[in-house]
This record gives structure tokens, C-alpha cells and sequence, in this order.
């Protein structure tokens, strides 16, 4: 004979037992109806139309990630691009204009002219007929500050930016003394006689024999005359001495050391 407690076990896993199957038997019955649904032709639309909805928005989704990123790419090459032909221009200006401070022969003096404002509409000099030559034809006309203005936009190093901005405030504060260089010249004669700065030559062509023909310049409203046989034979360009200059040039050297391009 069994105990109150062991028949209480019994009936108790005995309806765990049949709970348990009743539930079975639901869920299959909802798997079925489900599996019913789907195989019907409004369930198969649902699902291919949830199947490919899903599929179509991945397959969107990952092509404009794509799309983005190589747009993005395009436009980086193309700064690099753009920053590196500036570069190789205003190193190529830069290797004039650093000879600003020096003692010129004309021809550099012309080229330094180009180098600092290019070879534009306004120029009264042609640079076909002069040494120096841009680079890149397409920046021929522009001046240096236009190309350190351009290139300013495409860099993005932090430190090279504040050299280029540094390097636009000494132009603008030099601009004038570059653009007047053609001024400060200085004659230099076959018998190795250096003249004065600006001194203006011309001939005799008055009644006293003894100095007819012969060439002279005037200076502090004195006559001063050539000898016989002395002409001139070169003629040298310098600025005179400036701070403001000074700093230009050697902000310009720093550059160029930088960029290991001395």
C-alpha cells in the first residue's frame, strides 16, 4: 500500500506530466498553423517581400557607406594633389626670392620681380624672356601670396600653417621694397669703378672740347666724368639694408631647410 505523501507525489508528476504535453501540443499547433500561413501565396509574398525589403535595404545601406567613403578618398588624393603642386611652386618662387639680400646682376633681378608677382596681364615684363620660368603653367600669373593663400587651404598641419600665415604678413609689410628693386642699381665700369646707386649716364654734348663725347653722371648737382675709354659694363642690383627685409629672407631660408630644399 502506498502513503498519503507517495500518492501525492504520483498525482502531482502526473499532471506536470500531462501540463507539459498540453503545451507541447499548442505550440505545435501554432508552429502548423504558421507554417499553414506561410505556405499560402499571401504568406510567401509577405515573407519574399520582408526577405528582400531586408536584403535591398543592407545592400543600399553598405553601397552609400561605400560610395562616401570612396568620394571622401577622391577628395583627399585630390588635396595632396593640389597642396603638392603648390608646394613645388612656392619652393621654386622661394629659391628666387631668397636672393633678395644679395648683390643681383640684372637678369636676377628681373626674375626675383617675376617670383614675387608672376608673369600677369599687368607685368610690364615677359617671362619667356628672362631665366626664371613657373613651374606649373597654370600658376605662371599668380603672385607668391596668392599661391601661400591657396595653399594655406589645403594644408592642414597646424604648425605649417602659422609658418605660411607668418610668411603672408613679411610679404605684405616687403611688398613695395621687392616691387622697387629695379631702382636700387648700381654701374659698375670696364676699369672695375663701382658708381653710385641710380646713377643715370649720358653724354657730353657741349661746347668744351676737353669733355666732349665723354660720358658722365650727375650727383649732388656735381659733374662727374668717365675717362676716356671707360664705359659701363655691368650693372648690380641690391637693396639697401632693412630689417623687415632681413626677416623675409630668412623666413624664407627656414622654408626651404624645412622642406629640404636649399
Amino acid at each position: 500500500m502506498l502513503s498519503e505523501e507517495e500518492k501525492h507525489k504520483i498525482i502531482l508528476e502526473e499532471r506536470l506530466r500531462f501540463e507539459t504535453k498540453e503545451e507541447l501540443q499548442n505550440q505545435s499547433k501554432k508552429q502548423n498553423r504558421a507554417i499553414a500561413f506561410f505556405n499560402t501565396n499571401l504568406g510567401l509574398f509577405l515573407l519574399s517581400t520582408i526577405l528582400v525589403g531586408g536584403i535591398s535595404f543592407s545592400y543600399n545601406y553598405f553601397r552609400e557607406k561605400e560610395i562616401k567613403r570612396i568620394e571622401q578618398l577622391d577628395l583627399e588624393r585630390q588635396r595632396l594633389f593640389t597642396k603638392n603642386k603648390l608646394l613645388d611652386e612656392v619652393v621654386h618662387r622661394f629659391k628666387i626670392l631668397q636672393l633678395a639680400t644679395d648683390t643681383l646682376v640684372e637678369y636676377r633681378s628681373k626674375d626675383i620681380y617675376l617670383a614675387l608677382k608672376g608673369n600677369s596681364v599687368e607685368s610690364p615684363l615677359k617671362a619667356e624672356y628672362y631665366n626664371f620660368k613657373s613651374v606649373y603653367g597654370e600658376y605662371a600669373a599668380w603672385s607668391i601670396q596668392r599661391l601661400l593663400r591657396e595653399l594655406s587651404l589645403v594644408e592642414e598641419n597646424p604648425e605649417n600653417l602659422e609658418q605660411i600665415k607668418d610668411l603672408l604678413y613679411s610679404f605684405s609689410e616687403n611688398t613695395e621694397s621687392l616691387n622697387h628693386l629695379s631702382e636700387n642699381f648700381y654701374l659698375v665700369t670696364n676699369k672695375g669703378r663701382y658708381l653710385p646707386k641710380g646713377t643715370q649716364i649720358k653724354v657730353y654734348k657741349g661746347k668744351d672740347m676737353k669733355y666732349r663725347g665723354r660720358s658722365y653722371y650727375l650727383k649732388d648737382e656735381k659733374y662727374y666724368y668717365l675717362d676716356r675709354g671707360e664705359k659701363i659694363s655691368r650693372k648690380f642690383f641690391k637693396l639697401d639694408q632693412n630689417e623687415k627685409i632681413n626677416k623675409l629672407v630668412e623666413l624664407i631660408r627656414k622654408y626651404l631647410t624645412e622642406a629640404n630644399m636649399v
